[in-house]
């Protein structure tokens, strides 16, 4: 039996149908939340279920997403809690990885900006190899990711993708050691500022 992740959003009213469902085709629940009058369910089901679970839960009002990130804890680490660089690209990649699953949490250095003062404490460090991986978020300049990043890796244990405003293959070139994913094009976005 191979379970996939899947999310069921729906409505309270008779909910626990739809928990008796999955604990009794071999599934189980990783987390539920319930907000107002809607149950999200964050859960591990057999593959050839999901359909069944579908069909039960649509009269219920109730929709099941795949969900590939379900259990996965991830850390998306800004540099400041300064206008440039926290509120967008942090935000809306926090929002992303929640939707598809995830678990995410705001990791925000304290010495993180400018070339000269960036750093990373012990207690951020700790923070951070809690989770399951990092996703590093830094500005537009490839001098400054070229500066920070040593010093900002050190001592991480977790795997670490890097997002910054030169393209992936800029940021490969002057990023050592080497992380273990880069998604260019992301840096600040001045025009959303």
């Amino acid at each position: 039996m191979i379970l996939v992740p899947i999310t069921y959003k729906g409505g309270v009213y008779r909910h626990n149908e739809i928990i008796d469902l999955i604990e009794d085709l071999g599934g189980y629940i990783v987390q539920k939340h319930m907000i107002a009058q809607e149950v999200v369910l964050q859960c591990f089901v057999p593959k050839d279920d999901v359909e069944l679970i579908r069909a039960i839960g649509k009269p219920l009002a109730g929709e099941v997403i795949d969900s590939p990130l379900v259990g996965t804890e991830i850390a998306v680490v800004s540099m400041s809690l300064e206008i440039h660089h926290l509120p967008h690209p942090s935000c809306d990649i926090a929002e992303y990885v929640r939707r598809i699953g995830a678990k995410s949490n705001m990791v925000s250095l304290a010495r993180g900006p400018g070339k000269r003062i960036a750093g990373i404490n012990d207690e951020e460090r700790d923070v951070i190899n809690e989770h399951d991986i990092a996703v590093y978020l830094l500005g537009n300049f490839e001098t400054c990711i070229e500066h920070k990043m040593p010093l900002l890796l050190r001592g991480i244990e977790v795997p670490v993708v890097l997002c910054g405003g030169p393209d992936k293959e800029t940021l490969q070139r002057i990023v050592e050691p080497a992380v273990d994913g880069y998604v260019g094009n992301v840096g600040r976005f001045m025009h959303r500022t």
